[in-house]
């Protein structure tokens, strides 16, 4: 397990296992000592997406300790990996998760989008709401020091933010079911 910012699935992406980064408020963070509190999520890292799915079924769920997990029902994910897709809507956010891409890198995904619209109901482009995120870059060393030079109005406007692009993307998945994206 770990907490991801990226250290979930940048292992995945680069070690070939699988890191899958949960919804946040799925799995107590309860111990864990937070890089950035309010986008921290905690998943499982697994050889398989079978083993993923065993223990992310272990690990989910209302911990009352916990002021982030919500108390709704767990799904079986292990059943839900044999579960038939072809009712599943599709969206790609290329404008966000697809500039700069390595060629190399766009055609397996591009591919991947291919192979998938034959089998999903829907396959279309979405655009997602971009957050300026003005406190944490979980990828720049940089950003991680400049944390220390943080205000509070300008990290409660963040945070502010924060809550409405995950409502804006509760939007959108009242509209599709999966997002393809990219590591």
């Amino acid at each position: 397990m770990g907490s991801d910012n990226g250290c979930v699935r940048i292992p995945g992406a680069f070690c070939g296992v699988v890191g899958f980064k949960t919804s946040y408020g799925r799995v107590s963070t309860r111990g864990v000592v937070p890089s950035a509190y309010s986008m921290d999520t905690i998943g499982p890292i697994a050889r398989t997406v079978e083993d993923a799915a065993a223990i992310l079924q272990v690990i989910a769920g209302y911990d009352p300790r916990d002021a982030i997990t919500l108390s709704v029902p767990v799904p079986d994910y292990f059943q839900a990996l044999r579960a038939p897709i072809a009712n599943l809507r599709m969206s790609v956010p290329r404008d966000y998760f697809f500039e700069g891409l390595h060629p190399d890198v766009s055609s397996a995904v591009e591919e991947a989008i291919r192979h998938l619209k034959g089998q999903v109901r829907e396959v279309r482009d979405v655009t997602l709401p971009r957050l300026q995120v003005a406190v944490y870059h979980p990828w720049s060393q940089r950003q991680m020091r400049e944390l220390m030079q943080v205000q509070t109005v300008p990290y409660v406007e963040t945070l502010k933010r924060i809550r409405e692009c995950r409502r804006d993307i509760r939007r959108i998945f009242q509209q599709v079911d999966i997002l393809a994206l990219h590591q």
